[in-house]
């Protein structure tokens, strides 16, 4: 006795990429899985963990999102009912630093500031920008604090910027001022009663 089309034969699947080949290590980045012989009951790991949100779309395509997990490069792994492919170091997880505050949120424009940046995520490769410049004898106290010197500017509201080397970066739009010390060329009158209330005008400096 025989049983027509019991048995199915197939290939293995194989992996050619991943896009992007990185994502943050809260998880939730959108990936496309690039290969060949893919099968509808394929499914995918990436560090071990399940991806979510997984599509087939043809033998060649899997849309997913990626699950949490730890700073680092991590194995990409597609079965199928055919066998296992592995993408060695296909996917690296990087950490998004956060800001919080810079101390003080102000400066001289003509002269350097020393400041404290304050956040999350950071390390000790991490990168501080203010207003396009780098903010100079940078220590990484923690990964939550920067300490740093401001360079001179000119006078204005500068962007803040931290960037991790893993392509981590956040920007906080106008969140350090640069300013001027006032002058003051004359006051006029230059006398008034001592019961005060003298309107006065102060001149600045020509």
């Amino acid at each position: 006795m025989s049983l027509s089309g019991a048995y199915t034969y197939g290939n293995a699947p194989s992996i050619t990429g991943i896009t992007p080949a990185a994502g943050d290590i809260a998880g939730g980045t959108s990936v496309v899985i690039s290969g060949s012989a893919f099968t509808p009951a394929t499914t995918v790991t990436i560090g071990g963990a399940p991806v979510t949100n997984l599509s087939y779309v043809d033998q060649s395509t899997i849309n997913a999102k990626a699950p949490s997990g730890t700073a680092g490069t991590k194995n990409v792994v597609v079965t199928s009912e055919f066998g296992t492919a592995t993408l060695t170091g296909g996917f690296t997880y990087f950490v998004t630093p956060t800001f919080v505050s810079i101390v003080p949120s102000h400066g001289l424009a003509t002269s350097s500031t020393n400041v404290t940046v304050n956040g999350t995520g950071f390390v000790s490769s991490s990168s501080v920008l203010v207003g396009g410049q780098t903010c100079g004898s940078k220590n990484f106290v923690n990964s939550t604090q920067i300490t740093c010197v401001v360079p001179a500017h000119a006078a204005g509201t500068a962007d803040v910027t931290i960037t991790n080397p893993d392509t981590g970066t956040v920007t906080s739009t106008g969140a350090f001022a640069y300013g001027n010390v006032p002058g003051i060329s004359g006051i006029s009158p230059v006398y008034g009663d001592i019961a005060g209330a003298t309107v006065s005008r102060l001149r600045e400096p020509t």
